[in-house]
């Protein structure tokens, strides 16, 4: 990788110090606001599936839906 950037590998620092800060959601807001999201999302996903007339795709996404 450093002859392809043509840098030296001794210039180069990296830092690394990953910490697992946690998942999910602090509060309600945040919960339901991600929620909206995924369901726009979706239907926007069915509605391009639905113009461009591909219906095993349309059908997946709503099934994905329902399940959901």
């Amino acid at each position: 990788m450093f002859k392809r950037l043509e840098l030296d590998p001794a210039a180069v620092v990296f830092v690394n110090n990953w910490q697992y800060a946690g998942s999910g959601y602090d509060n309600d807001a945040e919960r339901e606001l991600a929620a909206y999201i995924a369901e726009r999302v979706r239907a926007q996903r069915l509605r391009k599936y639905v113009q461009e007339g591909d219906n095993a795709m349309s059908e997946r996404v709503t099934d994905a839906h329902s399940q959901a």
